[in-house]
């Protein structure tokens, strides 16, 4: 294998001149990558890039390569996605197939605990949570948590 063919720098279409061999195309989801050299046939041939998740879970779907050269487009193949890797020795709540491409796995709670401190009236009381999620939550994601049902709950003024 040589990575060396392919650079992982990208260009987004507004960009014109960035130095780049790849482009990532927004509106139609894909990565079009450019030669950078020649390369013999009958070779495999390497290489990574990043790609950030959507932030909501979603199944793999099929991927499929297409090879242009000048003018000339040929059939797009559909890519071997991995359905028989266990990532669930590394990562919580993942199993079996999870490492196809694009599969993306739901947040789960896995502890979901609430109480208080004080059940009489009118007493200032103290709800303590304690939650667990099957995955990581990234803070540049925005989670939030709502809780709802809380009748007749009145929050001090200040907090």
């Amino acid at each position: 294998t040589d990575a060396s063919l392919f650079s992982h720098r990208f260009c987004t279409a507004s960009e014109t001149s960035c130095g780049g061999t790849a482009l990532w195309d927004s509106s139609q989801q894909q990565l079009i990558v450019f030669l950078v050299r020649e390369a013999p046939g009958g070779v495999s041939y390497t290489f990574s890039f990043r790609l950030r998740n959507p932030g909501v879970a979603q199944a793999s779907v099929p991927i499929f390569a297409a090879l242009q050269i000048e003018a000339t487009r040929f059939p797009a193949a559909v890519m071997e996605r991995d359905l028989t890797t266990d990532l669930s020795p590394t990562i919580p709540a993942a199993g079996v197939g999870d490492a196809a491409i694009m599969k993306v796995l739901a947040i789960k709670l896995f502890i979901k605990k609430i109480g208080q401190s004080i059940p009489y009236p009118s007493a200032a009381n103290t709800i303590t949570v304690t939650i667990g999620t099957s995955l990581p939550l990234p803070r540049r994601a925005g989670a939030t948590l709502t809780f709802s049902g809380l009748a007749g709950g009145i929050a001090p003024a200040g907090d």
